[in-house]
């Protein structure tokens, strides 16, 4: 593609080409039509969330929010931070998590890692 096209691909409304101005309306179109919203934005989500979670909580204060680093998954929204290793969190109240209790986990031989 040429560089005039690839101009024209990344060209938007509200860039130097429009004097920085933004407008409510879609310019695109042969008559301005106003922009919707979108559907699935609640502005008082996140209110209702703290509220909710505060009250799961009961009153507690937790030091972090413990997530799964492979899929994002809270698995812990009361911690507490260790005394003396400042790095270390313990979970108090699990959630989103099955024990298999078939399984036996050992360590390695030899310390291995």
């Amino acid at each position: 593609t040429s560089q005039a096209a690839q101009d024209e691909a990344w060209h938007s409304e509200g860039s130097e080409d429009s004097g920085g101005e933004q407008s409510d309306y879609d310019t695109d179109d042969e008559e301005a039509k106003p922009i919707e919203e979108d559907p699935l934005y609640d502005p008082d989500a996140d209110d209702q969330d703290e509220k909710w979670m505060e009250e799961r909580r009961e009153g507690r204060v937790s030091d972090a929010i413990l997530n799964c680093p492979g899929c994002f998954t809270t698995l812990c929204v009361d911690c507490q931070q260790h005394e003396r290793y400042h790095h270390q969190f313990r979970a108090m109240f699990v959630m989103n998590v099955n024990v298999d209790k078939t399984q036996q986990l050992r360590p390695q031989e030899g310390g291995g890692s």
